[in-house]
This record gives structure tokens, sequence and C-alpha cells, in this order.
């Protein structure tokens, strides 16, 4: 069982895609404990990234940035995120 989840990363599916940007992102935000939401495209190489600041939500696409977690002072490269090998 998890503890207090500060980060979450979802990779969209092609079939549920929708749901996921909806319906799973939105019970993400209810989890008061998480900070930042990250939403993995395969399919269009994107991240959306939802990061909690001052009690709102700032959303943010990126099509080639890499995905910073302050909170966890990690930095994932984009070109590990979509590696194929």
């Amino acid at each position: 069982m998890l503890g207090n989840p500060v980060f979450v990363v979802e990779v969209l599916s092609s079939t549920i895609r929708d749901y996921d940007l909806r319906t799973k992102k939105d019970a993400y935000r209810e989890i008061a404990s998480i900070r930042t939401i990250a939403l993995v495209d395969p399919d269009e190489k994107t991240l959306s990234v939802s990061q909690r600041i001052d009690g709102g939500w700032i959303d943010t696409l990126f099509a080639a940035a890499d995905l910073a977690l302050p909170d966890l002072d990690v930095v994932v490269p984009y070109a590990e995120i979509f590696a194929t090998d």
C-alpha cells in the first residue's frame, strides 16, 4: 500500500486515452499528497505535466523536454522516457 505519493506517471493507451486524460487525472488531483502528475503519450511523444502550485494546478504540454520532478530532486531525460531499446 502506498503511503503518501507525491508523483504519478501514467502511460496513455490509445484505447482509453480520453479516460486517462480526464477521469484518472481528476482522481489523482484529489489525492492531497500528489504534487506532480505526468501523462506520457507514446504515440505523440509528448508529456502532459500537471503540477500543484499554491493550492491550484498548472498544466503544461511538452513536446521535447526533460521531465523535472522538483519534489524528488530528479530530472528524467526526454530521450530516456521515449527510448525504444
